[in-house]
This record gives C-alpha cells, sequence and structure tokens, in this order.
C-alpha cells in the first residue's frame, strides 16, 4: 500500500441488480409506445442514485423511470430548469399512456 497510514472501511454495500426484464413487458411496451407516439426515441439508463426503484423492483414489482424533458449533458447545473415545452410534453405523454395503459 502506498499510504499505510490510511485505512477504511465498508459500511455497506449495494446488492440490487437491474432488472432488465422490465423492459420487455406490456407495461414498458405501452410506455415506449407512448412516447414514440409524440415524435420522441427511448433511451433506456439506469439510474441507481436519482431514484428508490430499485429497491421496488429488488421486490419483484415493476416500475420505470421516465422524464420527457429535453436537458443538457450538465442535467443538475448551475442554470437548471425545464422548459414549458417539455412539461407540456411530458402531460400528453403521460395521458396518451394512461389511455393506451388502462384500456
Amino acid at each position: 500500500r502506498e499510504y499505510p497510514e490510511i485505512s477504511y472501511e465498508v459500511k455497506s454495500t449495494v446488492t440490487e441488480q437491474i432488472y432488465q426484464e422490465f423492459t420487455q413487458s406490456e407495461m414498458f411496451t405501452i410506455l415506449e409506445q407512448s412516447i414514440q407516439a409524440h415524435g420522441l426515441q427511448t433511451q433506456k439508463m439506469y439510474m441507481e442514485g436519482s431514484t428508490d426503484l430499485r429497491f421496488y423492483q429488488a421486490k419483484g414489482l415493476q416500475g420505470f423511470g421516465f422524464t420527457p424533458f429535453t436537458v443538457t449533458a450538465n442535467l443538475h447545473g448551475v442554470n437548471e430548469c425545464v422548459s414549458l415545452a417539455d412539461l407540456e410534453r411530458g402531460k400528453k405523454i403521460f395521458i396518451t399512456f394512461i389511455k393506451n395503459f388502462c384500456c
């Protein structure tokens, strides 16, 4: 060891895993179709640090994070904001999803 006077102890570890099979579900398919109906393409990402969804998925519950927002590379930058157009598009996508999923 380069610095023998420095030590550390691991207090916790993450045992959750990415549950890719949920992207093959009917719920995800309808969400993806709803997004595409509004001229957007889905991008599957696993954002462990920004959601508690992983804990629900570890229990076998389906769930997806969703954002219709167009953002820059620095999502949480100094001048973070969401455009009104993105909020309106998100509302329309959710309405499409609810209609398609519930009917």
